[in-house]
């Protein structure tokens, strides 16, 4: 589609010769008289370029120049301007023209190369906006994706733990429901043996004292059980937690670490938690279990991953000369190549990607460390497995 163009001048034979020249080239061309006249007409149809003059009655063209801006922004608008109006020529460059030309316009090649680099201009301007639109909207897709990533893979390592404590609560649970099963029917035949008149010493102290044993057996087996869904309650509700509380850090870890167990020694290895006490911090406490529940998930899903049973993980806790709390998570694995070690917290990287590995968990636990404790992690060198190093202030 051919180009429009504007004219705005108040020298009749100016137009005429511009529209001439400009017209044989292909393009549109409109004329006004005056600024009044001119600035009806660029509403009216909208040009892609505007010449304008400086010096017309009714509205100067400076005048012009700033309704136009101020109508569109990116409107490419050139002056024409005689000899020695240099003042006016900058004044219009400040309220938004483009480019100049010095009457009387003798060489129309070099007008048709004003105009031409200005549509040019014009031209780019609008791809660039449409890049930026472009970009803007792959930037909030990429971002909500990261969004439902990283709650992905929250979830996953909540979901472990879950799964982790459902194995340890069902276990008492067993063993409760089979010495219940047992006192039940103990309990029957007892009290038939009692009816019947055949009920002698020995057998009812044989019941009382199996009946003794299987409540005691049941009783221990409930406590253990509610314990486990105790501290999963007070953790979930931690995690959802973002405000700062205060907490003694060697009594949260256990807690912590009677929920990892069992994900723990599913996997055959086991969990030790080492606390200088008491450790009084105040931080958000959502943000250290959700870091633990990813270094741990990590040890197990990587580190430790093949390896004979028997492993260890060891979470430790202590405060460090500048008053500061250092966490350390360490494993006994295969520890972790030095060539992984400058990616290690970048999101999405893994060294065994999946639909398990998201390769999110230490980008997460690097980022809450750094963003909701204030803190920094890092990997520290040991002669054996994996050791990631969590230091933060122990007030936030």
């Amino acid at each position: 589609m051919s180009a429009r163009v504007l004219v705005v001048d108040d020298e009749p034979l100016l137009r005429a010769a511009v529209a001439m020249s400009l017209g044989d080239q292909g393009f549109i061309v409109d004329e006004a008289p005056d600024g009044e006249a001119g600035w009806e007409r660029f509403v009216a149809v909208a040009p892609d370029v505007s010449l304008v003059d400086l010096r017309m009655p009714r509205l100067h063209g400076l005048g012009l120049v700033e309704r136009i801006v101020r109508h569109d922004p990116d409107a490419a608008v050139v002056v024409i301007s005689a000899a020695g109006e240099a003042a006016d020529v900058i004044a219009a460059l400040r309220a938004g023209a483009w480019d100049y030309l010095v009457k009387p316009v003798v060489d129309m090649g070099m007008l048709l190369h004003a105009v031409e680099r200005a549509l040019e201009r014009r031209r780019l301007i609008r791809q660039n906006r449409e890049y930026q639109a472009e970009l803007e909207a792959s930037l909030r897709q990429l971002r909500c994706a990261q969004e439902e990533a990283i709650a992905a893979a929250k979830m996953a390592a909540v979901g472990d733990l879950v799964a982790g404590v459902a194995h340890a609560v069902n276990t008492p649970l067993g063993v409760g429901l089979t010495a219940a099963s047992l006192m039940a029917e103990r309990s029957r035949t007892l009290a038939t043996d009692l009816r019947r008149g055949c009920l002698s010493r020995s057998e009812l102290d044989r019941g009382l004292n199996l009946l003794s044993e299987a409540g005691a057996t049941l009783v221990a087996s409930l406590r253990h059980a509610a314990s486990v869904v105790e501290s999963l309650g007070k953790l979930a509700a931690d995690q959802q937690r973002e405000d700062p509380v205060d907490l003694e850090l060697g009594a949260y870890l256990a807690q912590m670490a009677l929920s990892l167990a069992p994900q723990v020694e599913s996997a055959g290895h086991h969990l030790e938690v080492r606390c200088a006490a008491p450790l009084w911090v105040r931080v958000p406490p959502g943000a250290i279990m959700q870091i633990l529940l990813q270094l741990v998930r990590n040890s197990l899903d990587h580190g430790l991953c093949g390896l004979p049973s028997g492993q260890s993980i060891t979470i430790a806790a202590d405060f460090a000369p500048s008053g500061r709390v250092v966490l350390r998570c360490c494993d006994s694995g295969r520890g972790l190549a030095a060539e992984i070690l400058p990616r290690i917290f970048d999101p999405f990287f893994s060294t065994t990607p999946g639909a398990r590995h998201s390769g999110l968990g230490l980008a997460i636990a690097h980022a809450l460390a750094t963003h909701a404790l204030g803190g920094r992690l890092w990997v520290e060198a040991v002669p054996q497995g994996a050791c990631f190093v969590l230091e933060f202030p122990s007030r936030r």
